[in-house]
C-alpha cells in the first residue's frame, strides 16, 4: 500500500528546494509500482492494473517528473515487471525461460 500521507505537509518551497522532500516524492512514486502488486498463493501477481497503463504511466513519470522519478526508477519498475511476468508463467515454457 502506498502511504500518500508520506507527502503531507510539504511546500512547493520545499519541493524544489528540499532533498528530503524530493526524495519523500521519490519513495511515493517509486513505491506504486514496487509495493502495490502482491502475490496470491499460487504465485500469481495481483492487484495489478493493466501492465501498459502501469508501463506508460512509468515512462511518462520518469519524462516529466525526472527529479523525482528517474530513469533508475523506471528501470526498477521495467524489473519488477519481468519478473512479475516471469512468475506467471507455466514452468517449463519458452517465455519463462527468457524471462528468467
Amino acid at each position: 500500500e502506498v502511504d500518500f500521507g508520506y507527502l503531507h505537509g510539504l511546500t512547493y518551497s520545499q519541493l524544489v528546494t528540499s532533498k528530503a522532500a524530493q526524495d519523500r516524492i521519490d519513495t511515493v512514486l517509486t513505491n506504486l509500482f514496487t509495493e502495490n502488486s502482491t502475490f496470491d498463493s499460487f504465485g500469481n501477481a495481483s492487484g495489478v492494473s493493466s501492465s501498459v497503463e502501469s508501463s506508460n504511466l512509468s515512462s511518462l513519470l520518469s519524462q516529466q517528473c525526472y527529479l523525482y522519478f528517474s530513469i533508475g526508477s523506471r528501470l526498477t519498475h521495467l524489473g519488477f515487471s519481468n519478473a512479475y511476468a516471469a512468475l506467471s508463467q507455466q514452468l517449463g515454457t519458452k517465455i519463462k525461460h527468457d524471462l528468467t
